[in-house]
């Protein structure tokens, strides 16, 4: 049995993957550390109330204790790794740090982990964020490599599925459940990379104290590369009944401000073979996944309608 620690991420990717586990109790064993925010109230899941920045705590509450692996969901800025290496190491031998396919610089084409890291911020929407993570990776890297821990960083494209935080499945749900015009720019062509949440937990979960990916990097994305057409086709599919469509262009969309979901001028698309290859891995098919995902949010918004 896997005994796993995981660092926060109580309602979307930790959520999914506290489930995974709970189905499994002959394999994991998870304790979560989080702000109790959000409680996960499954079997075979121990929560731990603490902030991750109080690091006096943190070592209280895990004194002692062993880990095959912890999994790190919320570092987001440099100096929020390190101090968690420096005494974990001494019980856990695997340091899992979940990050973003956004650290890479811009490259037209699909993006492995070969590609460039992103050196500024610049002035896309995210850029900050992604430069945090890009110094993030460094820092966790160079605090294991101090510790004797081995480190493994993954890089998720957008990922997409129940309980997701981030406005997009649900963008369009909500629009389409209320009746409402859904934007859809018809002169964009950028594509983009998805990754179906459970798959991100599942990886997580076989990953953790597996030496196949110690000290390596891998990006998290399926094959498929949508456009926002792609993307308007197979939510259609999904939700099972017309909806309203409203055509746009992309100057539109900047000078009414409307908020879509993904980029209208930049491809973002990853290579996601790597992991693949390493772990004996195959992607959910973004067709089967999506259409889990649509259906759960159609449920929830019809729900709150009634």
């Amino acid at each position: 049995m896997k005994h796993i620690l995981v660092i926060g991420g109580s309602y979307f990717v930790g959520r999914v993957l506290c489930t995974l586990a709970s189905r499994e109790p002959d394999e994991y064993k998870i304790t979560i550390v989080n702000r109790g925010r959000y409680k996960v109230n499954k079997p075979n899941v121990e929560e731990l109330v603490c902030d991750r920045h109080n690091t006096v705590q943190m070592r209280t509450l895990l004194s002692g204790r062993s880990f095959d692996a912890v999994v790190d969901l919320c570092g987001y800025y440099p100096g929020e790794a390190a101090p968690l290496i420096e005494f974990l190491s001494k019980n856990v031998p695997h340091y899992i740090f979940v990050s973003t396919a956004s650290v890479y610089a811009y490259h037209p084409e699909s993006r492995d982990e070969s590609t460039e890291k992103i050196a500024e911020a610049g002035d896309l929407p995210g850029g900050d964020y992604a430069l945090q993570k890009a110094l993030l990776e460094d820092e966790v890297i160079d605090a294991c490599q101090k510790h004797g821990m081995a480190w493994t960083i993954f890089r998720p494209a957008f990922i997409y599925g129940p309980y997701n935080y981030a406005q997009r499945e649900s963008f369009y749900v909500r629009a389409a459940v209320n009746k409402g015009l859904i934007p859809v720019p018809y002169d964009s062509h950028s594509r983009f990379s998805f990754v179906y949440a459970i798959d991100v937990a599942q990886a997580l979960l076989r990953s953790a104290g597996d030496k196949r990916v110690f000290n390596d990097v891998f990006n998290l994305s399926g094959p498929e590369e949508l456009t926002y057409h792609d993307y308007m086709a197979a939510f259609e599919k999904a939700y099972g009944e017309p909806v309203d469509v409203r055509l746009v262009s992309i100057s539109e969309v900047l000078q009414q401000n409307i908020p879509l979901p993904f980029p209208m001028e930049t491809n973002e698309v990853y290579d996601g073979r790597k992991f693949a290859k390493a772990m004996d891995f195959t992607y959910t098919p973004f067709e089967d996944g999506f259409g889990v995902a649509v259906r759960v949010f159609k449920d929830v918004f019809e729900s709150q309608k009634r």
